[in-house]
């Protein structure tokens, strides 16, 4: 159990008792009834033993939590603000400067729980953090710069043709663009075949595995465990239905594609037999997601959810019935797709 140290040789004035005791009762509350990791009430302590030398120094008339407010807490912001590192020269963090503010805050509102009046927690406002994001090329801009590199690779023999850049694995790729020679020509060849191969294959959605085995289960099986809609319901021309795998309803553009490269505009709704990690540009600005095949827990499913997105799932021929440049309205909620 932490111990508050409120003062330290450096540190002159004395630490109001009232203070030292309102820490001291939250740090113990943080191991018996919170069960905070060990870590983390140290944290708390640190945080907390830094605000109570500071208010001796600087607001001695502070002699309890009753005291602190909002013009107290804004002062001890800006000394968090401007303080500097005396080993490193550098100044906090805003991140470190909000984990100071946390502690208070946490302490506030437990003592707000036990019916002691003291500054809200809510009032504290916490420093914004400079935003963060993912940035990634998306297809297009993915494609050209392939386009841009393929023909001095060919002019150098790596490659065949100016499409086969696409066959090189990612390492490769780096290695070729530094000079390496490249797997060759035969190797491609056999990637470009094996591609050829896979977009002919006729996934079953779902299938069974035994030792030394594997069989596809047939839309009896599925429907059977309510993973499809009734049957009677796909013989709508001017719908689709499958699972509803993301909520939300979304009128746009039908894109259906094959291929994570073909063209596709931000806001479009997208038609594919089924998605994977390398779909990521197209789901990023997708509108909405329709998928041939898959289950809630698919990648298209989950990756829909964490983007809040609409999408439906195992629409079986989704891919063939969508028109690309037509509206469509997709209904996640319910799991139908309205063609036209």
């Amino acid at each position: 159990m932490p111990t508050v140290s409120p003062t330290s040789p450096t540190q002159v004035p004395p630490v109001a008792s009232g203070l030292v005791e309102r820490v001291r009762r939250f740090l113990e509350a943080c191991e018996i009834d919170r069960n905070l990791s060990p870590l983390t009430i140290r944290q708390y302590d640190h945080y907390l033993n830094n605000l109570l030398g500071w208010l001796a120094r600087e607001e001695p008339d502070v002699k309890d939590l009753s005291d602190l407010t909002t013009e107290v807490v804004r002062r001890y912001k800006l000394a968090l603000a401007r303080h500097v590192n005396e080993h490193t020269g550098r100044p906090l963090t805003r991140a470190s400067q909000t984990y100071f503010l946390i502690a208070i805050r946490s302490m506030l509102r437990y003592w707000t729980l036990q019916g002691i009046e003291v500054l809200a927690p809510d009032r504290i406002e916490l420093g914004k953090a400079a935003s963060r994001s993912m940035k990634f090329l998306d297809a297009d801009q993915l494609r050209r710069l392939l386009a841009a590199a393929a023909p001095r690779l060919v002019e150098r023999g790596v490659l065949p043709d100016g499409p086969a850049i696409h066959f090189l694995r990612h390492h490769e790729l780096r290695a070729v663009l530094r000079g390496d020679p490249g797997p060759g020509g035969e190797e491609i060849e056999r990637r470009r075949e094996a591609h050829r191969r896979c977009l002919a294959l006729d996934l079953p959605e779902l299938v069974e595995v035994g030792p030394g085995w594997i069989r596809p289960l047939d839309d009896a099986f599925i429907r059977a465990r309510g993973m499809l809609p009734p049957e009677k319901l796909a013989a709508d021309a001017t719908r689709l239905h499958g699972i509803a795998a993301a909520p939300g309803t979304v009128t746009g553009t039908a894109r259906v594609l094959f291929d994570p490269f073909d063209e596709f505009e931000a806001g479009d709704v997208l038609f594919a037999r089924t998605v994977d990690p390398g779909w990521a540009p197209v789901l990023a600005c997708a509108g909405a997601v329709v998928l041939d095949i898959g289950g809630v827990l698919s990648h298209g499913a989950v990756v829909a959810r964490e983007l809040g997105i609409p999408c439906v799932v195992n629409v079986k021929a989704g891919t063939e019935r969508a028109v690309s440049g037509t509206t469509v309205t997709v209904d996640g909620s319910a799991g139908e797709v309205r063609l036209g």
